[in-house]
């Protein structure tokens, strides 16, 4: 079968959604700003056949603008109510492109697939919609609600100038598809295809399989050809189910039932007319879908939260994900304003005059005055939405022989994290035990060279405080937490502490403490996770883990690759 490169796929997804945006709705694609994606968009919007400009909307509009809302100058003026067309209105029969739609609020989402269902639902004004997923490995998933209207994926990260090289397409070919797909014809048999292969894939929206049955008659009308044939239902699911795809766990085959042929009628044991010929047809059906599978599950495409192929993902609720949106008055995306009650917040000027705005003329009246006339009532205060911080505290074990291979692994995982989530405002810090005490090394910061300066000479050896441990993290925790921010503990030790909290060197009294700590202080309190560094799995490590409430991982010899990759996962920022 043939596979289409992602430089292809992204063009012909939009030849497609320019031809008949009314049966697609659009396209999300994921890619950084530059160079790439600019050129891709100038030819995208080549293949426009209302030749209009795109409508470039940005992440952080608000329900207001996309809507009609109140023009506060021209209603201030004139003393009645006049309202201004909003963004959805303004991009009938246009392109509407916001950038980093991974990012947008949900009641946003909510509008744009009802402005989406309006406009694509009547013969004129249709809205051909591009979201630009900005983000750099798919860490935050599209709004399911406005990604179900849209019927295309395609991917540009990795993608450099010297790689947009491919099939080049005109205006001609998106008028082609407008004019002849809806004289194309497709069989049953590749409809069933179709759907065997969406299910295959665990994906259970019925308006997929859909989408995949236009994109190949819009194909196959791109052709010139009025039927649809393998090779177009082939390249339709390669642009339509990536993204979606999550590929169903494998289930053992039945054992084959053997038949006792010496007993069977000889009369019966030919088949019937026209059996063989349909045995061939469902063969290749199943072989055409197998490809598609294949190709689907290898695309690279994680827009709608879906896991690469390879990865498993971890449905396992963690308090606290990262993402988490929280409302604030201080800081943050701007949301819908609030009327002010308690006094506190900052005034929002253009949100007060909105609702000030249709009573100015009664009002002026009622005084005998004019000028602008406000009222507490009328007050509005800014109300903002943010993401909680995630900090991530990492409680190693610096103690025995093994202390300088915990360590490396410990400082190489907290480089990659930090690395890795300066965008996202996320903080790092480390607590180090051995000896007879733990202390913090490096506190809660988002600097790779502080980071790099504090930890590059850290010392092992000696006993294990691990119960000192416990208590340091738990205060560095409830100090993030008090701070605002969401705490999650990493433990990299083999849970064997020696060391009670008055100093005494007893290992099953050190034991006994350990474990009662992890139930009052961090069980419930904050998400964990405990990397057992042993060289073999004890189970007194792993009820030392359960009664941290933390994940266990069995890690003797892993990485600061591997532990930083399974803590992004656990904290949600994949």
């Amino acid at each position: 079968m043939n596979v289409i490169g992602p430089w292809d796929r992204a063009l012909l997804c939009g030849v497609l959604s320019m031809a008949r945006p009314d049966v697609f709705g659009g396209i999300l694609i994921r890619a950084a700003q530059g160079p790439v994606l600019s050129n891709w968009l100038r030819q995208v919007e080549s293949f426009d056949l209302e030749a209009s400009r795109m409508l470039m909307v940005p992440a952080s509009v608000g329900p207001d603008r996309l809507q009609a809302s109140l023009s506060v100058a021209r209603s201030l003026s004139e003393g009645r109510a006049i309202y201004q067309t909003g963004l959805l209105e303004e991009a009938a029969g246009r392109v509407m492109v916001v950038n980093g739609v991974e990012r947008i609020a949900n009641d946003v989402a909510a509008l744009l697939a009802s402005g989406l269902d309006q406009a694509n639902g009547i013969k004129a004004g249709h809205i051909a919609f591009i979201g630009v997923d900005e983000s750099f490995d798919g860490e935050n998933s599209i709004p399911g609600i406005l990604a179900e209207r849209l019927a295309f994926r395609a991917d540009l990260h990795g993608l450099r100038a010297n790689d947009l090289n491919g099939i080049v397409y005109s205006r001609e070919d998106p008028r082609r598809i407008r004019a002849s797909m809806s004289a194309v014809s497709i069989d049953e048999a590749a409809l069933t295809t179709i759907a065997a292969a969406c299910l295959s894939l665990g994906i259970r929206s019925m308006q997929v399989p859909i989408f995949c049955m236009h994109a190949a008659r819009g194909l196959a009308a791109l052709k010139s050809r009025s039927t649809v044939d393998e090779d177009d239902i082939a390249v339709a699911c390669q642009l339509v189910l990536p993204g979606r795809a999550h590929p169903m766990p494998e289930t053992e085959a039945p054992p084959p039932q053997h038949e006792d042929l010496s007993k069977s009628d000889p009369d019966q044991s030919s088949s019937e007319p026209g059996q063989s010929e349909t045995d061939g047809a469902n063969e290749a059906g199943n072989g055409l879908e197998t490809q598609i599978i294949e190709a689907v599950t290898s695309a690279p495409i994680m827009l709608d939260g879906a896991p690469k192929k390879g990865r498993r993902q971890d449905r396992s609720g963690v308090s606290g994900r990262s993402g988490e949106n929280v409302i604030a008055l201080d800081r943050g995306r701007p949301d819908r304003p609030l009327k002010s009650q308690s006094g506190r917040g900052r005034i929002d000027v253009l949100a007060t005059l909105r609702a000030a705005s249709p009573m100015q003329a009664a009002r002026q009246r009622a005084s005998g005055q004019n000028g602008l006339h406000i009222r507490k009532s009328d007050l509005r205060i800014k109300r903002f939405r943010r993401r909680k911080q995630s900090s991530v505290i990492f409680i190693v074990d610096a103690s025995g022989s093994a202390a300088m291979h915990r360590m490396a692994e410990a400082k190489g995982a907290v480089e990659r994290l930090l690395s890795q989530c300066y965008s996202r405002r996320d903080l790092v810090s480390l607590i180090a035990f051995s000896g007879e005490e733990a202390s913090v090394m490096l506190p809660p910061s988002r600097s790779l060279v502080r980071a790099r300066r504090q930890i590059s000479d850290l010392a092992g050896g000696g006993a294990t405080p691990l119960a000192h441990a416990l208590v340091e993290a738990y205060k560095l925790a409830r100090a993030e937490r008090d701070r605002g921010r969401t705490p999650f503990l990493v433990f990299l030790t083999d849970g064997r502490g020696n060391i009670t909290l008055d100093g005494t060197a007893d290992r099953a009294a050190s034991h006994d403490q350990v474990s009662n700590l992890g139930r009052t202080l961090i069980k419930g309190q904050f998400p964990a996770v405990f990397f057992d560094t042993s060289r073999r799995p004890d189970p007194r490590t792993r009820r030392l883990s359960d009664d941290l409430g933390a994940q266990y991982q069995f890690l003797p010899n892993a990485d600061g690759d591997t532990v930083s990759k399974i803590v992004r996962q656990r904290i949600g920022t994949r």
